[in-house]
This record gives C-alpha cells, structure tokens and sequence, in this order.
C-alpha cells in the first residue's frame, strides 16, 4: 500500500483462461479503491465468457516501440515479444508499430509514490485494528527489518512531510494527465483496441537484488 495512484494489481498466469479466470473475480467496484468507481457498467459480462478461438479477428493491437531496448541484454525479451506478436497475427490481429514521444518525456516525472507512502502507509496501518503487530509506518521504519535498499527507500518516503499538498506532487499528477490523454489521443487516431508492449525491457533480475530493472510499469498506472 504504498502508493494511492501508482500500486495496482492484476493477474499473472501461464494461460490467457487463467488470466481470464482471476480477472472475472479480480474486476468490480470497490469502496476501499475509489478509482474502480470509474469502470463501473464498462466490464464485460464476463472474460473467461469471451475466451474464443476468433477472439482476435478484426481487433488492431499497438505496439509501443519505444517501450523496447535496443542492445544486445534486450534480445531475449524482443525475441518473446515478436513470437507473441507472430501469434496474435495468426489470430487474426493487425499489428500496428508505432511510437509515443509523449512518454519518452513524461515518463521520468509522473512518479508520485515518495509524496504518497507516508499518507498511504498510515491509512494502510489505521485499517488494521489492535491485534496488528505492528502499528504505524514509524514503527516499522524504526525496526529496521527490511533489507537494506528497501529500509533506505522507507526512511526516505517518511521523512517526507504533507507530501499531498508538495507542489511537485501537484505537478507529476499533472503530468500523469498528460500522458494520459497522449496514450488515448494514440489510441484513437490509430483505432487501436489493446498497446502491446514488456512489462521490462530485460528478464527479471534474480532474487536479493535491489531493484528490478528497466521497467515498464509507469504507463499501466
């Protein structure tokens, strides 16, 4: 619960009916997460339902571009991307390539997460009731038992005071508007229905390093 804009969740399968499958009980309307008010009466009846062999004839998929490496550490993940591409065409998808300058600039400054821990953390703890070993966002800060990078990480997104109201929290939630409308300005100038693109430009990076790296994730949020 560390951020109110950029955490979400969603379904990681091995099969699209799997992913269908966790979707179908995932989706909906919830009280504790006011941005889902918004796809309310905009979900399919149902996703497992609209598993057919033809699901993908007509339907235009986007490939963002510049959401690909281009060195050699990139090859194996560019290489799984252009099989799924393959398949989708043999589906009967059409594929269109293209790139978005928008996000190659505003991609470096709509993170909002430093401004939002403190206050998320808080109401994340204030839920928890009294039988929760640990209490407040200080109280794990001050028990130091995270690893190393991700306690540097808390002491910093603490000490940020009033984040909500920092102004250059005001100005990346501005700029998450921004490529908000050129990701649905794209969309619809191309009549795309899906973006197609890596979560991360390389493979995960093996347990007990710090961070993954070379991601993706700022355009799904």
């Amino acid at each position: 619960p560390n951020s109110f804009t950029q955490d979400e969740i969603g379904p990681i399968a091995r099969t699209v009916k799997d992913a269908a499958k966790l979707l179908d009980v995932m989706v909906g309307y919830d009280p504790n997460d006011p941005i889902t008010s918004f796809g309310v009466g905009k979900t399919p009846p149902g996703y497992a339902a609209g598993l057919k062999a033809n699901a993908l004839k007509g339907a235009r998929i986007g490939v963002m571009t510049n959401l690909y490496g281009k060195e050699e550490r990139h090859a194996e993940v560019n290489k799984i991307m252009e099989q799924a591409i393959k398949t989708m065409e043999a589906k009967g998808a059409t594929i269109i390539r293209f790139t978005l300058p928008e996000y190659d600039t505003l991609s470096p400054i709509v993170g909002t997460s430093q401004w939002e821990a403190n206050s998320a953390m808080e109401h994340y703890f204030s839920e928890l009731g009294n039988d929760a070993p640990v209490k407040s966002f200080k109280q794990l800060v001050d028990s130091k038992t995270a690893s190393p990078d991700i306690q540097k990480t808390l002491e910093s997104e603490i000490a940020v005071q009033d984040g909500l109201n920092n102004q250059t929290y005001k100005d990346r939630t501005l700029n998450r508007d921004k490529l908000r409308l050129a990701v649905s300005s794209k969309m619809a100038s191309l009549k795309l229905d899906a973006i197609l693109y890596p979560l991360q430009k390389v493979l995960v990076a093996p347990a007990g390093q710090p961070d993954q790296p070379e991601r993706n994730g700022t355009l799904s949020n």
